[in-house]
């Protein structure tokens, strides 16, 4: 009997990069998932948008940790492991950002509060690309994000992890419990599925997926971030080129 094995995949930027592109993973992913392997996916964003881009996620993988591992959960929504950050925290926190969008998110959705119970991941918007899609502005709002990044860690990098964070609609700096991690979450799942970490795959582009691409067998996309890239074993062009090494 073939030996099972799992693989990971953060979604923007690597999962999703384009609509065709989705379909062909989508495809690859399931061929995957037949064999008796374990497919989960691990995000910042929130489970309500992973089903969004993932219509049935049932039938394509077996778990998310979601809010940059924070949340995981089986497919099917089903809730494995949280982590909450503590009120007091994210106030303290909110001080260093000034007129700034927040938004708060729990297990599964976004909420309008704080004040909501089981808050996982803050976002401080820094900049809305769709209102200010300007190169100049960009750049001043990447700048401005990873300096108020380092301004979090150094003041709360015992309490909250917080990432930089940049999608196609805005540029942020996100928070979450000093207990979430992608790479975190991953070894929860494994463990309950009695997978060796040298059996597991993980694919990632950004900064908030050093971690797990360093900790197993990683993947960084080839137009991703340059500090991603460094820690992964195989840099490549599209996930084709994983699912050829891992489907063997």
């Amino acid at each position: 009997m073939t030996k099972k094995s799992a693989a990971f995949f953060d979604i923007d930027g690597t999962f999703y990069i384009s609509k065709s592109g989705l379909k062909t993973n989508i495809k690859l992913a399931k061929q995957y998932r037949e064999k008796g392997n374990i497919l989960g996916f691990a995000t910042g964003r929130t489970y309500e948008y992973f089903k969004k881009v993932i219509k049935q996620p049932t039938k394509l993988c077996d778990y998310i940790a979601s809010n940059h591992g924070g949340v995981i959960l089986k497919s099917d929504g089903t809730l494995i492991e949280y982590h909450p950050i503590d009120k007091e925290i994210i106030s303290e926190v909110t001080k260093i950002f000034k007129n700034t969008d927040i938004s708060y998110h729990d297990i599964y959705n976004t909420v309008i509060s704080y004040n909501k119970p089981n808050i996982t991941k803050v976002s401080y918007k820094i900049l809305d690309l769709e209102k200010n899609y300007d190169e100049d502005n960009i750049q001043k709002a990447k700048e401005e994000a990873t300096e108020l990044n380092e301004k979090v860690k150094k003041e709360f990098g015992n309490k909250v992890n917080s990432f930089r964070v940049i999608t196609d609609r805005s540029v942020y700096v996100e928070i979450v419990s000093i207990k979430a991690e992608k790479s975190l979450a991953i070894k929860k799942i494994i463990e309950l599925e009695n997978i060796s970490s040298k059996d597991v795959y993980t694919v990632g582009d950004d900064e908030t997926d050093i971690e797990m691409v360093r900790e197993f067998n990683g993947f960084a996309m080839e137009d991703g971030n340059d500090k991603v890239k460094d820690v992964a074993k195989t840099i490549i062009k599209d996930l084709s080129q994983v699912f050829d090494i891992i489907n063997t």
